[in-house]
């Protein structure tokens, strides 16, 4: 198989690879804390507000 075939290479941006590895990452430190967004958002680095932030941001629209 040639490593250089394009065609199954899947077309993202920088930005949305960025941010599916910083989702990842809050979840995976999400179960480590047992949910707690606090202690989350200090092994992260962030505010609590900015992790709330991001998880709505990550969350599906809700239809209706």
């Amino acid at each position: 198989m040639d490593k250089h075939n394009k065609e199954h290479v899947p077309v993202q941006s920088l930005s949305e690879v960025a941010a599916d590895a910083e989702k990842d990452h809050i979840s995976k430190v999400l179960a480590f804390t047992k949910g707690n967004k606090t202690q989350a958002a200090a092994m992260l680095g962030i505010s609590r507000k900015n992790l709330w932030e991001k998880i709505k941001a990550y969350q599906p629209p809700v239809s209706g």
